[in-house]
């Protein structure tokens, strides 16, 4: 009984281990609140009361605040997380910016809100302070509001819709059966109309963030030192730190998105006209052009979460767009063609054999209601290929020009086999003969 009861209480407590589990060590800090311009998007960030540098990127708007929160090390996700739900004080004062000469640049916060219009590649980002970023806020809660009301109308029009469809089903049902002519009842019933489901707001990709307050920051590619002077004219103490502003490589040049027809889930990626593409022709090649820019791997990692850690040596590829209704001129030994970006939608083979079918976007037809999966450019191949070149058309930009080319060599298979195969065995069993004999020799 006893054996029992012990195992019974040690089910529990692992059942019940997480109820009881440790709560995070937090640690009241002064931190920087980031929203840096990551070349493609804003990522948010903080730097902790430790940590000597921050980093945004040059020449665009980043926006930061310095504030008093808790903080606590998350395991699971090896990261400082911030915790603000009890102390949340945000310093009021002038951020200094110094540069290597000396010069001082004031800077005072303003309201700000960023937001992402929906476009062909949804990589609009729009950036509004002070009262223009008030109107769009407002703008962003009456549209949400519109669209809010819209539903609650037509919740109350179908409810009465079903009502009604349901009385009169109820009414023909019986005046049916008393054998009188209902005509009337089904001519009503079918004068009624189903409401339609109002659409949402299709303005915005990414919604404006609620409204902020923030130190506006825009400089030129350099290292600066940063310090908040609160209205006391005394620099705050942890406030002192390091700003990198890093700015990419190598701007608009051209990688691709390579997505093999029977690899679907497992693309490549071609960044420099030097990476030849060595394919076996038996699966056509689905392509997507990107503009992309190289930054070193530490600064851009720190840019958009300064815990990361990276190569201050090395220098990494970014994707920024894909390059919007892109075409291609594709050469081969024979003929040159020219390619251009269609819609496509991956489905799922219906057959017994695992995989995915690429199959051109119907959107009247068997695809109604859905939407693509891929805007790309197809590159039909066969085995019989040897070699195919194709480039982007319509850049202007020299360095995208530059960066375009790219080649595609087929590699078939061992021809005769059979025959390839026997002169392959043939040394190795002339080998084994001349040690058998040697050794018989020896003896």
């Amino acid at each position: 009984m006893k054996k029992i009861m012990i195992l019974s209480i040690a089910i529990l407590l692992i059942l019940f281990s997480p109820v009881f589990a440790e709560v995070p060590n937090r640690i009241e800090e002064t931190i920087y609140s980031i929203a840096a311009y990551s070349g493609k998007d804003y990522a948010l960030t903080f730097a902790k009361q430790d940590s000597s540098t921050i980093f945004i990127h040059a020449d665009v708007d980043n926006f930061a605040s310095l504030k008093k929160n808790f903080i606590y090390f998350w395991p699971i996700t090896d990261q400082w997380l911030v915790d603000d739900s009890i102390l949340d004080i945000t310093y009021k004062g002038t951020l200094e910016i110094t540069d290597k000469n000396g010069n001082i640049i004031p800077i005072e916060t303003v309201n700000y809100t960023f937001y992402n219009m929906r476009g062909t590649y949804d990589n609009n980002w729009h950036i509004k302070t002070g009262t223009e970023a008030e109107e769009e806020w407002n703008d962003y809660i009456e549209l949400v509001l519109a669209y809010q009301e819209a539903v609650s109308n037509y919740n109350r029009a179908y409810t009465a819709y079903q009502q009604r469809t349901s009385e009169l089903f109820n009414q023909i049902l019986q005046i049916k059966a008393e054998g009188k002519p209902y005509e009337h009842l089904l001519q009503e019933m079918e004068n009624i109309k189903q409401p339609s489901e109002p659409e949402p707001p299709k303005k915005y990709t990414v919604p404006p963030i609620r409204l902020q307050k923030g130190y506006p920051i825009n400089l030129p590619e350099g290292e600066y030192t940063i310090q908040l002077k609160t209205p006391s004219g005394n620099i705050l103490e942890g406030s002192e730190k390091k700003l990198i502003s890093i700015k990419g490589r190598r701007t608009n040049s051209i990688g691709y998105e390579i997505f093999p027809a029977v690899r679907w889930t497992q693309p490549t990626n071609s960044t420099t006209p030097a990476s030849v593409l060595y394919v076996d022709g038996t699966s056509d090649l689905y392509v997507r052009p990107f503009f992309q820019t190289e930054y070193k791997d530490l600064q851009y990692n720190k840019m958009i979460n300064n815990q990361e850690s990276g190569n201050p040596n090395l220098y990494r590829w970014v994707k920024i767009q894909q390059v919007p209704d892109s075409g291609i001129s594709v050469t081969s030994e024979n003929q040159a063609i020219e390619i251009y970006e269609e819609p496509y939608i991956v489905e799922q083979s219906k057959t017994t054999a695992l995989g995915y079918t690429i199959a051109p976007y119907d959107p009247t037809g068997e695809h109604v209601g859905k939407t693509p999966s891929i805007s790309a450019l197809h590159i039909p191949l066969n085995p019989m290929m040897h070699e195919l070149e194709f480039s982007l058309l319509g850049l202007e930009d020299p360095k995208a020009i530059a960066t375009s080319g790219r080649v595609i060599r087929i590699i078939s298979g061992i021809q005769n086999e059979t025959i390839t195969v026997v002169l392959i065995i043939l040394p190795i069993l002339a080998l084994l003969l001349v040690f058998s004999v040697r050794r018989k020799t020896y003896q």
